[in-house]
C-alpha cells in the first residue's frame, strides 16, 4: 500500500498553491478546486494500486472501493466542474462539458458505468468490508440511487436558472445507466446459482481483507 507519509507529500503543494491562489484571488472556489486537484491524485493512485494488487492475487474487482467510490468521484467531479474557475470553459455548446470534466471527471464515469455493469453481468457479491451482498442487488440501487440524484440535480437547478445548461457526464452516466438497468437487469436474468455457503464467504472475505 502507498504509505500515508507519501500521500502526504503529494497533497501538499496542491494545498499550498490552494492556499496561494485562494488568498490571491481572494476566492474559497479556487482554494477547493487545488484541494480536489490534490484529492483526484490520491483517489487515482488509490485505484491503480488496489487494481494492480487484485491482479496479483487473481481476485475480482467485486468490493465496494471498485464499485460505489468511482460513481461518486465522477459524480461530484463533474458537478464541481460548473464551480470552478480552473479548466471550467465549456467546450460544447448545448451542454456543458470542459477539460475539467474530461480530466477529471470523465475516466471516472467511464469505469464506474463499467462497474456498475458488472454487477449485473459479472458478479454474484459485492464485498462491504466482511459482509457479501449480492451484485444485482447493489446494481439495483445504485442506479437507482443515481437516477434519483440525477434528476433531482437538473430538477433542482433548472428550476432556478433555466438557462442552466445539462452536464455531459451525467447525461451520459444517465443514459449509461437506463440501459445498463434495461438491458442486463430487467430482461437478462441469469440463471440461479447454489446458495454460497458460510465457508466460501468467510474465504473470500478474508481475501479481500488482505487486500484492503
Amino acid at each position: 500500500m502507498v504509505k500515508n507519509k507519501i500521500l502526504a507529500i503529494i497533497f501538499t503543494p496542491f494545498l499550498i498553491i490552494g492556499v496561494i491562489h485562494g488568498l490571491l484571488t481572494y476566492s474559497f472556489t479556487n482554494f477547493a478546486t487545488w484541494l480536489l486537484i490534490g484529492l483526484w491524485l490520491i483517489f487515482t493512485i488509490k485505484i491503480f494500486e488496489n487494481i494492480k494488487r487484485h491482479r496479483e492475487f487473481n481476485s475480482p474487482h467485486n468490493t465496494a472501493f471498485f464499485v460505489v467510490v468511482p460513481l461518486g468521484i465522477g459524480i461530484f467531479y463533474s458537478i464541481w466542474g460548473f464551480y470552478t474557475g480552473l479548466l471550467g470553459e465549456n467546450l460544447l455548446g448545448g451542454v456543458y462539458f470542459s477539460l475539467w470534466s474530461l480530466i477529471f471527471a470523465f475516466p471516472f464515469i467511464l469505469y464506474g458505468s463499467y462497474s456498475l455493469y458488472r454487477c449485473f453481468k459479472k458478479y454474484n457479491v459485492i464485498y462491504f468490508g466482511t459482509k457479501a451482498v449480492k451484485a444485482r442487488t447493489v446494481g439495483y440501487i445504485l442506479s437507482f440511487s443515481v437516477l434519483i440524484f440525477i434528476f433531482t440535480y437538473w430538477i433542482s437547478f433548472y428550476s432556478v436558472n433555466e438557462s442552466f445548461l445539462l452536464d455531459f457526464n451525467l447525461l451520459l452516466l444517465l443514459l449509461a445507466t437506463i440501459l445498463i438497468v434495461i438491458v442486463f437487469g430487467f430482461t437478462n436474468t441469469r440463471s440461479s446459482l447454489p446458495a454460497l455457503t458460510r465457508d466460501y464467504i468467510a474465504n473470500r472475505t478474508r481475501t479481500i481483507n488482505n487486500l484492503t
